[in-house]
């Protein structure tokens, strides 16, 4: 009689346990939050930094034209990227993708939840959006109508909080892959755009570092100093080109590891890898054309 009551004993932790087989190891999800904050924050970069070459390019050529005796003009309109509303979408997705990364790295190391929560709602809204305007015919994603496994559960594996992030990715695993594709759809427009860029600015640049080579009042090292700093701004669009070619593998990257940390795909930790090595590399790209001298 004692040995069946152990054994009735045992079955609901048994049953706990295989029901908590997906639940996500805690830096995983630290290292898959921390990974998707930095990937959206150098393409946050890349179209500020379109933005603002547009304008020095057009600053540009109306100091061409001023030292060559032609019109002066010191005001610069620049023709946006994108729409200004479709700018602001974006960008807000982009910041609310990065934000649930942060709360989810956050939840992993402190077991802040709501914090989580309160993100992924975000990122919900603004993918929402976005797709609204992209494809106003798409119906919305429906919120997720989920709310907290038995803490007791996490507790089991180590981590108190462990059901209630599962229940949190698993719910938005919706959301981020819609978030993936219309980030997706956005990158040939800004792709094609800074490529335009890098060529017009670049040859302006070079009409202008003629003009002042040209310009026997210029001293050697002002001219060397004017090239430097050409230079370095065409770098930048060089450096931020380069990430988006990129992005459009860490956008997959980031859908398949999250799918995989929301249904516990057996692959989990390699699609992980990839995707934490990708944003590195884009990272780190950006990171040292900023430093270039």
């Amino acid at each position: 009689m004692r040995r069946l009551t152990r054994i009735v004993a045992i079955i609901p932790v048994l049953i706990l346990l295989g029901a908590c087989s997906t639940l996500p190891n805690a830096d995983g999800v630290a290292r898959f939050g921390k990974a998707v904050t930095a990937s959206t924050t150098v393409m946050e970069d890349a179209i500020a930094l379109s933005a603002r070459i547009q304008m020095l390019d057009e600053a540009e050529i109306h100091a061409q034209s001023f030292v060559r005796g032609g019109p002066v003009a010191l005001s610069v309109g620049t023709v946006p990227l994108l729409p200004k509303e479709q700018i602001e979408l974006r960008l807000q997705l982009l910041s609310a993708l990065g934000g649930y990364g942060k709360a989810l790295a956050d939840a992993a190391d402190n077991g802040n939840v709501a914090k989580l929560e309160a993100a992924a709602a975000k990122l919900g809204g603004a993918a929402t959006s976005l797709a609204a305007v992209l494809s106003p015919t798409t119906a919305p994603i429906a919120g997720p109508a989920i709310r907290l496994v038995s803490r007791g559960v996490g507790i089991l594996l180590g981590n108190a909080y462990a059901a209630e992030i599962q229940a949190v990715i698993s719910a938005r695993d919706a959301d981020v892959k819609q978030a993936a594709t219309l980030l997706r759809r956005s990158l040939g427009t800004v792709r094609s755009v800074l490529r335009r860029q890098h060529a017009v600015f670049t040859d302006s640049r070079s009409d202008s570092l003629s003009l002042i080579r040209g310009d026997r009042r210029i001293d050697r090292l002002r001219a060397y100093d004017e090239w430097r700093r050409a230079r370095q701004e065409v770098a930048e669009i060089s450096a931020a080109l380069a990430a988006v070619d990129r992005y459009d593998q860490v956008l997959t990257a980031l859908e398949d590891s999250h799918h995989a940390l929301a249904t516990g795909k057996p692959d989990g930790e390699q699609l992980l890898r990839r995707f934490v090595d990708l944003s590195d590399d884009i990272a780190a790209l950006a990171t040292a054309i900023r430093r270039t001298p």
